[in-house]
């Protein structure tokens, strides 16, 4: 038979059908008139489990047109932007094909999280996986707080990973990758990374005010400014002018990089800046502004390496003089 459950404040009627729970919204929070619906419902239940009346229910949110409207809101909704937009639409995309042939909320169980798990693990790596099960978990918590669906599918958490260091560039290393980008603007486009700390796409957000790099856009919608060494500023002007586009940055520096035998994304110039910057005024709140983090949390990855191991690493060696004693005179 019957019965209520109250699910966000709202009581729902439950009832099993085919062997499956379903619940039918009563649309009110106040007991005594969830109790009045839910008599009137038993009066008629089994007529109700035969034809899925919709008297009683809202028509069945079908899978598809919940993610069209949901692409449709969220981005007026929230603001968000069309980089945002495109990883949710990646996201769902993925959630549709893993579960072909479910039309329906209703068709979910909650082991079907596992389901999902496992598709994602074989087609990406850790950090991707846990970016579009928040994505779908956010599309789920969108429809739920819009009492569109009466309980969520499944629960979706992260899956645990280990907490990689930084891979940082050594100054050795980066003279080695220099020397094989021939393009003197792809040279001066890099280098802009390696004294800013930027993101990838965050140098066509940005403008020059002086010695200071704005940037306008970035994660977060923080708008920073960081300080450009006067030697580095012709090359950030040359960067920015008529600038390469991000795909084709990346790609020139990863090839740069295998063709001296190490593995490093342009990313890594953000940390070496990161490193470098720490080591130079050992506060970790000024890097955080930097960087632009939005807690101090996430700066604290550079804390990981003992200071005096990348002291060591990144500070200039003194020039060791030999002794005139051991050097060869010439003769007269």
């Amino acid at each position: 038979m019957a019965t209520l459950r109250k699910i966000k404040n709202l009581y729902y009627i439950r009832a099993w059908i085919n062997g499956r729970e379903k619940c039918f919204p009563t649309g009110t929070s106040i007991c005594m008139d969830a109790k009045r619906q839910l008599k009137k419902f038993q009066s008629m239940e089994t007529e109700i489990k035969q034809k899925i009346r919709n008297d009683w229910d809202n028509p069945s949110l079908d899978i598809s047109k919940a993610i069209k409207m949901f692409l449709a809101e969220v981005k007026i909704e929230r603001n968000l932007r069309d980089k945002t937009m495109e990883i949710y639409k990646t996201a769902l995309k993925i959630f549709q094909d893993c579960f072909k042939g479910y039309e329906k909320f209703e068709d979910f169980s909650k082991t079907d999280i596992s389901v999902l798990v496992r598709y994602l693990k074989h087609r990406y790596g850790d950090t991707s996986l846990n970016m579009y099960l928040r994505n779908i978990r956010s599309f789920f918590n969108y429809l739920y707080e819009k009492e569109l669906i009466p309980e969520l599918p499944f629960k979706i958490k992260q899956i645990r990973i280990d907490s990689e260091k930084p891979k940082f560039i050594t100054p050795e290393d980066l003279e080695k990758i220099y020397s094989n980008i021939h393009n003197p603007k792809m040279l001066s486009t890099i280098k802009v990374y390696e004294v800013t700390g930027l993101r990838l796409r965050e140098l066509h957000n940005s403008i020059r005010d002086g010695k200071y790099i704005k940037v306008v856009k970035s994660k977060g919608r923080k708008e920073r400014i960081i300080p450009i060494p006067e030697n580095y500023i012709n090359d950030y002007d040359t960067a920015t002018n008529d600038p390469y586009r991000g795909s084709s940055i990346s790609q020139a520096f990863r090839r740069a990089c295998a063709q001296v035998g190490i593995r490093r994304s342009i990313h890594s110039m953000r940390h070496t800046y990161a490193i470098r910057k720490l080591i130079e005024t050992n506060n970790i709140v000024f890097v955080k502004e930097l960087l632009g983090h939005r807690s101090v949390q996430t700066t604290e990855i550079y804390l990981k390496f003992p200071r005096e191991y990348l002291m060591d690493i990144f500070q200039p060696k003194p020039v060791i003089e030999e002794p005139i004693s051991h050097l060869t005179c010439l003769p007269n």
